[in-house]
């Protein structure tokens, strides 16, 4: 029995006992090394069946990912302040309408010199976010809003 056959038995019984998800064995000549021809030696240890797990891990990591990401929808108002006007306390809303709905109320609020709405995507758990995209303003808001 060659060191090949060997590694191929190794191999396909850490897959088989599910201790890998997948294991792969290839074997080339020296001389294909420009046309990249191998063989598998078994259809488990197969390169095919690798790079499908391997696609398969990829998808269920991407979709963990999505099921992470969290969209907040943000009402702002903004006060007046003898320098003209800074961020008041903003209200977390269900969704998008609802925001824009909020912070046009707030803009109709004599004590609030004007408010937007915003969102922001991201995951909470790794503390990772999108940069906030407005949804709408109302009344007076500062025009550069990243040095809030």
């Amino acid at each position: 029995m060659s060191y090949l056959e060997r590694y191929n038995i190794l191999c396909r019984k850490l897959a088989e006992e599910r201790l890998y998800p997948t294991a792969t064995v290839m074997a080339s000549l020296r001389t294909a090394a420009k046309t990249g021809e191998f063989v598998d030696l078994s259809e488990l240890t197969g390169l095919k069946t690798f790079i499908t797990s391997f696609a398969g891990h990829i998808a269920a990591e991407a979709a963990q990912e999505v099921e992470m990401s969290v969209t907040y929808y943000v009402a702002l108002p903004f006060l007046r302040t003898e320098d003209g006007v800074a961020p008041g306390e903003a209200q977390e809303m269900p969704n998008e309408s609802a925001a824009i709905r909020r912070a046009e109320a707030m803009a109709r609020d004599a004590s609030n010199a004007g408010a937007l709405a915003f969102k922001r995507s991201g995951d909470p758990g790794m503390g990772s976010f999108s940069d906030a995209v407005v949804l709408k303003t109302f009344g007076d808001v500062p025009d550069r809003l990243d040095e809030l």
